[in-house]
């Protein structure tokens, strides 16, 4: 459909692109209907907010954002949870985003066009995750660099805040007794 530059090309173009649009939060709504089952299947946690594929989606960038090549599932099943209760904790507008980042990235068609592997994020290669980390952090869209910090963020709370954590990075855990601060009086 050629459009022009007159206002009737103008509601040509609206109209294309709100139908566009539809169709693929149609097929985004749908996702879950039309997914196979991935292997690493996290349903069994009994998640407040995040569902398997966002579970998933997660448990594919924990080793390259913590850099930790070496994570078993226990931990990664106890970084999910901790992530699941700060989602939780999130106000509603915050909760909405990351459904519509976690949808995105959940579904293959528009995981692809947003610079994603096309595979299951549990069959991607480590390069392949690595490339989307990298082209979302250095992206010219001020939206894919929010969305690198936000899930990078919350993963790195969710594991440092865990107190399993705090001898590998040697954080002797919070204070004990908060001093009493000395006044100086005039």
């Amino acid at each position: 459909m050629p459009v022009t530059s007159n206002r009737r090309g103008f509601l040509k173009l609206g109209l294309a692109s709100s139908i566009g649009l539809t169709l693929t939060a149609s097929l985004i709504g749908m996702s879950p209907h039309i997914q196979a089952k991935s292997p690493e299947d996290f349903a069994h946690l009994n998640f407040r907010f995040l569902d398997a594929d966002s579970a998933n989606f997660l448990a594919a960038l924990f080793p390259l954002v913590l850099n930790k090549k070496d994570l078993d599932r226990d931990s990664q099943e106890t970084l999910l949870i901790a992530l699941d209760e700060v989602i939780d904790h999130f106000n509603a507008f915050n909760q909405k985003q990351l459904k519509q980042l976690f949808d995105l990235m959940g579904f293959a068609p528009t995981r692809f066009i947003a610079g994603a592997p096309w595979a299951n994020w549990s069959e991607a290669s480590a390069q392949e995750i690595e490339h989307f980390l990298i082209g979302w952090r250095d992206s010219r869209l001020a939206l894919k660099r929010m969305g690198y910090l936000s899930i990078c963020k919350l993963i790195n709370l969710s594991w440092y805040a865990n107190k399993a954590t705090f001898a590998e990075v040697g954080y002797p855990g919070p204070p004990v007794k908060i001093p009493t601060p000395i006044t100086h009086s005039l």
